[in-house]
């Protein structure tokens, strides 16, 4: 009888290993796939926020560490001299002026917002610190943003947006001043 004991419980071990090895490389698999989407996750990102900043003729790289949970950016504005166009790179988003930086932000912004699910968004006063040219190129690229993207958007600006054109989807709402 004890031997039968043995025998049973033998037998469901090895059922219970074999279902622990089937489930470890189950995960393994899983793991490698995850680590795989984090990667052309990564990519993508910075790869929109470049084409955001190509909006200015500047370009942008976003280097994620997901292990530290860091996010590098660097930026390389387009300065226009005597000699044609050259490229200033910083990595300190602090060496930028208020617009630049407003604007290395709103491409930023607009680049994860690609990659992420959200019925609403929101920005308050993105354009506080942008000149009229930063402003203009913003408000566009938030608008076509806006009308590609099937989700509610709302800007909130305390500058002129006159100039900016809703179309189907998109409605321009202005408030009147509240003191002349």
């Amino acid at each position: 009888h004890a031997k039968m004991q043995f025998d049973t419980a033998k037998e469901k071990f090895k059922a219970v290993s074999k279902m622990l090895e089937s489930l470890k490389e189950s995960s393994s698999k899983r793991q490698k796939r995850f680590e795989e989407m984090r990667t052309l996750q990564r990519q993508q990102v910075s790869h929109r926020f470049n084409g955001y900043m190509g909006r200015k003729g500047h370009s942008g790289k976003l280097d994620v560490d997901y292990d530290n949970k860091t996010v590098d950016v660097s930026v390389a504005l387009a300065h226009h001299g005597g000699n044609g166009k050259k490229a200033t790179a910083t990595t300190d988003t602090r060496a930028l002026s208020g617009g630049e930086r407003s604007f290395a932000t709103m491409a930023f912004t607009l680049a994860l917002g690609d990659s992420t699910e959200s019925p609403l968004r929101a920005m308050d006063e993105f354009d506080v610190f942008m000149d009229a040219v930063n402003r203009r190129i913003s408000m566009e690229a938030l608008l076509e943003f806006a009308r590609a993207n099937a989700r509610q958007f709302i800007f909130l600006t305390p500058h002129d947006v006159s100039n900016a054109v809703g179309g189907p989807g998109v409605k321009v709402q202005t408030l009147q001043a509240a003191r002349p």
